[in-house]
């Protein structure tokens, strides 16, 4: 019987090993949390420079001049558009990494509950297995008793006989 336990237990393992050790790394990948703010902000300071950088060169090829009120009003629309397209920028970066973030956890959490089934599923097999084996082990000592004292009835029945045939 430990022959046998030792047996299954090596192909538990064996079956670990391969089933589960390469789902690790994927595993890892997915626990890491997805964080694009900062990225998305410094994207869109990089592109408010390029588009105040576009407005001069426009100006300076079309020979625009501005008074300076003009500027003035320029400058403080392109900051106010400028800090609006940054927030956006951050508030939809918020946004994709917490989809992106509950996308991973369910993954996650599809991968383990799979896990988990067939676990569950393994040790229910290995739970029938002992079971068969027990009811295996009972019937054979059954028969076994059962053979012993028929063997033993069979005796004394023909010496009872014999014993009988002399009186």
């Amino acid at each position: 019987m430990a022959l046998a336990d030792d047996i299954l237990i090596q192909q538990s393992a064996q079956s670990y090993e391969k089933d589960i050790v390469p789902f690790q790394d994927i595993i890892k990948q997915l626990q890491t949390p997805v964080d694009t703010v900062a990225e998305s902000e410094q994207d869109a300071i990089e592109a408010n420079a390029r588009a105040q950088a576009q407005v001069a060169r426009n100006q300076e090829r079309y020979g625009i001049q501005l008074t300076p009120a003009e500027r003035q009003q320029q400058s403080k629309l392109s900051q106010i558009s400028g800090q609006s397209n940054v927030a956006g920028s951050m508030n939809f970066a918020r946004r994709r990494d917490e989809e992106a973030n509950l996308q991973r956890l369910s993954t996650l959490s599809d991968i383990f509950s799979s896990e988990r089934q067939s676990a569950f599923g393994a040790l229910g097999s290995l739970a029938g297995l002992a079971s068969s084996r027990k009811n295996a082990y009972e019937s054979a000592r059954a028969a076994s008793a059962s053979q012993h004292y028929g063997f033993l009835g069979s005796i004394g029945g023909k010496v009872g006989a014999l014993v009988g045939s002399l009186i």
